[in-house]
């Protein structure tokens, strides 16, 4: 984590802009201006965000203004809140990962994993609501997790504010909330005791996430058209999917990622019109071009070619979790909830609008703790089983 903090706010402090940094902040603008009067969700790219995170935005760029900054340090001052985030997503992450294993290797693969995946870091450090999302969404999964076991007044009271404020942030957290029922159904039929209890705490629990989802609605509707809105999207030049079949759902192809080097969104054909072979390039490298750093002699490719490989210890994880998904516990069992209803959410929002950039792995920002915990557990039932595979594990970690 030392190092990550040391290292990782220099890698941002490089990243001057990404594809939909104006559209952050427009909205941010506009609740600077106006911290009552939502904003048309039709007028800009951003406006049918749900707002959490443009109002503490806002606060933190009209404080910037007030202490005489110009406009690039204002909006700058706002990425060093996204590291502010991530760093605090770290620490839950951290202290997630121990609730469900002491084993130091284990703990360290996780941190590895949030710290160091290079989307992550970039998500990490960017004008966008993604890194608050990502921090409420490990929020949602430590403050479940320990009401599950400890079944603590104070966990149920915390989970149901952070899932709150994760749909006030982003409306597809209502994932969370879904897992959370899902959680306390589990303990409502497992312990008799408390039955009375968890009755009253699924009620309070569901009214309060509809009242939030009401919002949210309210926040979506467009009364000139009638309707609602919970994204700007579209069909973009030269990244509509030709077609959706096995093909496309099914293939495969690292050989033409390790020789593309990157997961470009204009990139080869092979590439973006395959739904695993673009989620696993997106997931570490994002949508971006590096063309340009290939040339010179740049060691740039080589590294990207590197990652690529190195990272199939994830999809070993992945494997070993559903290998093994009969010997976990029940909570480790119900953690696949949230990552299926978020992969079910980019299907749907991927058929509305098929265009390739709605395909990249930063969609699943809400269930990154999650999924990171599937491939480390699932990697430890491995090594527990069969001792020799800690070994090439630890090489294999390390060399990335």
């Amino acid at each position: 984590m030392v190092v990550g903090e040391a290292v990782c706010p220099w890698v941002r402090a490089s990243i001057a802009y990404q594809h939909d940094m104006k559209g952050h902040i427009d909205a941010i603008h506009y609740y600077s201006k106006y911290s009552i009067e939502l904003p048309q969700p039709d007028k800009s790219l951003q406006f049918p965000q749900q707002p959490l995170y443009y109002y503490a935005a806002a606060m933190v760029y009209t404080a910037s203004k007030a202490m005489g900054f110009n406009e690039h340090d204002a909006i700058y001052s706002i990425r060093v809140m996204s590291v502010v985030f991530a760093s605090a997503w770290l620490l839950l992450g951290w202290g997630l990962v121990r609730i469900f294993t002491k084993r130091v290797l284990t703990v360290n693969l996780f941190l590895a994993f949030l710290a160091f995946t290079p989307s992550f870091i970039y998500l990490g450090g960017v004008v966008n609501n993604d890194a608050l999302n990502a921090l409420l969404g490990m929020a949602s999964l430590y403050f479940v997790s320990l009401f599950y076991y400890q079944k603590k007044r104070k966990w149920f009271a915390l989970s149901t504010l952070v899932i709150l404020l994760a749909m006030l942030t982003k409306i597809s957290s209502v994932l969370y909330a879904l897992f959370f029922v899902a959680v306390l159904l589990v303990l409502y039929f497992k312990d008799t005791s408390r039955r009375e209890r968890y009755q009253n705490e699924i009620l309070v629990f569901g009214l309060a996430v509809l009242f939030v989802f009401g919002f949210a609605l309210f926040k979506a509707y467009i009364p000139a058209d009638g309707e609602f809105r919970f994204v700007n999207s579209g069909l973009y030049g030269g990244q509509v999917i030709p077609k959706f079949g096995v093909e496309y759902f099914l293939t495969f192809h690292l050989p033409a990622l390790l020789e593309a080097a990157q997961s470009h969104v204009m990139g080869p054909d092979i590439i973006r019109f395959s739904l695993p072979t673009y989620f696993y390039g997106t997931l570490f490298l994002g949508e971006f071009d590096f063309s340009r750093h290939f040339s010179g002699g740049s060691l740039f490719r080589v590294w990207s070619q590197l990652i690529f490989l190195l990272g199939l210890l994830y999809a070993v994880g992945i494997a070993g979790y559903v290998y093994f998904y009969k010997r976990l516990s029940v909570l480790l069992k119900l953690i696949v909830i949230p990552v299926a209803i978020n992969f079910a959410l980019i299907i749907k929002f991927l058929l509305s609008y098929w265009v390739v950039c709605n395909s990249d792995f930063r969609y699943f920002t809400p269930t990154f703790g999650a999924i990171g915990l599937m491939i480390v557990l699932g990697l430890e039932q491995g090594w527990v089983k069969w001792p020799k595979m800690k070994k090439q594990i630890l090489v294999t970690a390390v060399l990335p």
